[in-house]
């Protein structure tokens, strides 16, 4: 028997801007919406499909909130 594990790990598959014309240190990143059926990630997810097969396992490590200074 033989099995295999495979790792990626990457940026959120979306659209997103920033705004930079002002002097911030952070400027809050704005996410385009305009896309309803969530038409990239889903590329992606039948992308990883397609290679890799099922299952696949998502780990969300997107900070929910700054650390308290």
């Amino acid at each position: 028997r033989f099995s295999s594990f495979v790792q990626m790990r990457g940026s959120i598959p979306s659209f997103w801007s920033q705004d930079i014309s002002k002097m911030v240190p952070k400027p809050a990143i704005m996410i385009d919406r305009s896309d309803p059926y969530a038409e990239i990630p889903a590329k992606h997810f039948n992308n990883l499909m397609r290679r890799y097969g099922s299952p696949i396992m998502i780990v969300n490590l997107v900070k929910k909130r700054e650390k308290k200074k």
